[in-house]
């Protein structure tokens, strides 16, 4: 417990090799944990927490406990209000506007970029050389970046490829306003204007009539999602305004009771949804109240979760390492309940599919526990440190 005070004291800090410690990639510099371990010193435990719980809650919504539970499918639509919303908030608490506009790019290509096109680029030569699938077909839905052009069980990694794009687009619009030198008030209002448009206007992305890669299914979504981006920044760039909030987080449990009742009673009389990748926003006022309701009553959990003893812990694992978590969930959620339905007696119920879920976060965090202790397969997923050691000698990859 007074660790877990210890560390929520901490102010947030920025790694000197890169801008935002708590991005999906980029935590290369120091050992991970073998097991379940508190992260690295300087880290912030609750929102290591805090990616922790967001990215159990996204294996979840692609579980095969949702399709087969009426009441996991309904969890799963008001967990959706606030997963994605709430992780794009947390990829901007560390957000560097000050970083040149070509520093920025490259780091983020590395670590968001990078672990995109490497792990899609093996799978697509697998099904090439083991199904005879066209490389120009698997190289075009690669390049199309949007879930339903990579389809399942890889389809997540559209949030790599869309928040690359978010970065630049974050750079732009900061450091655009602040030459413009526009009032707080004037960039909060457009800011807003263009969350509520993009809300508004994304169901008109849905289903779009476009060929890619010899897949006629409809896709949903402009390349790497670009049609989302005035969603996706907005919660970036909410992060990273309040960072400085964040780095000081104590719940108001008036606040909490407030907002909750507030959260109840919108979702009771609307009944929203919001799944940004199927491009579905309905009704749009009431899915941006619950998400941004969602992203303080987010906050508040991962602080509570945070000064427990294990459990906390257990989340900022999956926390830390959050990337492999997304990259291979549903990929050992579906090897796994195929191998437990050959060994259970038919017919697979709620309990394979629930073994299968939770297996499948446990073993795609350990496989990134495995990346980071191999300089090779670090080197191919994880950013890597530029510039000369004191002696001039070039730097090698991060040890991990």
């Amino acid at each position: 417990m007074a660790v877990a005070r210890t560390a929520a004291r901490q102010p947030l800090r920025v790694s000197a090799h890169g801008s935002a410690a708590f991005d999906l990639a980029d935590a290369p510099a120091a050992a991970a944990p073998a097991a379940l371990s508190t992260p690295r010193a300087g880290r912030l435990r609750f929102v290591d927490v805090a990616k922790g719980m967001s990215i159990v809650l996204v294996a979840f919504g692609h579980s095969h406990l949702v399709p087969m539970n009426d009441l996991a499918a309904e969890a799963n639509r008001v967990l959706g209000l606030v997963r994605m919303p709430f992780f794009f908030f947390l990829s901007g608490l560390f957000f560097r506007p000050s970083k040149p506009f070509g520093i920025l790019a490259r780091e983020k290509s590395d670590s968001l970029l990078k672990p995109y096109l490497v792990t899609l680029g093996l799978v697509g030569l697998v099904r090439v050389l083991t199904a005879g699938a066209s490389p120009a077909a698997q190289g075009a839905r690669v390049l199309y970046g949007v879930g339903t052009s990579i389809d399942m069980p890889w389809a997540p990694l559209w949030y790599l490829a869309h928040l690359w794009l978010v970065f630049p687009c974050a750079w732009v619009l900061v450091r655009g306003a602040a030459a413009m030198r526009l009032p707080r008030g004037i960039r909060g209002v457009l800011l807003a204007a263009s969350f509520l448009v993009g809300l508004s206007c994304l169901h008109l992305f849905r289903d779009l009539p476009i060929v890619v890669g010899g897949l006629h299914a409809p896709l949903s979504g402009l390349p790497f999602s670009l049609d989302a981006l005035g969603i996706t920044t907005t919660y970036f760039l909410l992060g990273f305004a309040l960072r400085e909030r964040v780095s000081r987080f104590r719940p108001n449990l008036t606040l909490v009771a407030a907002l909750l009742l507030v959260f109840v009673a919108v979702d009771g009389v609307f009944h929203p949804r919001l799944d940004i990748n199927h491009r579905i926003a309905d009704p749009p006022l009431a899915a941006a109240a619950c998400s941004l309701i969602g992203i303080y009553l987010g906050l508040c959990a991962a602080h509570v979760v945070s000064a427990t003893g294990r459990l906390g812990t257990a989340f900022a694992f999956f926390g830390f390492h959050s990337l492999f978590v997304l990259i291979f969930h549903s990929y050992f959620e579906a090897r796994c309940r195929e191998l437990l339905s050959a060994v259970v007696a038919p017919p697979p119920g709620l309990g394979t599919a629930a073994t299968a879920y939770l297996a499948s976060v446990f073993l795609a965090a350990g496989i990134g526990v495995v990346i980071r202790r191999s300089a090779f397969l670090s080197a191919l997923y994880l950013r890597r440190a530029r510039g000369r050691s004191a002696d001039g000698a070039a730097l090698a990859p991060r040890p991990l």
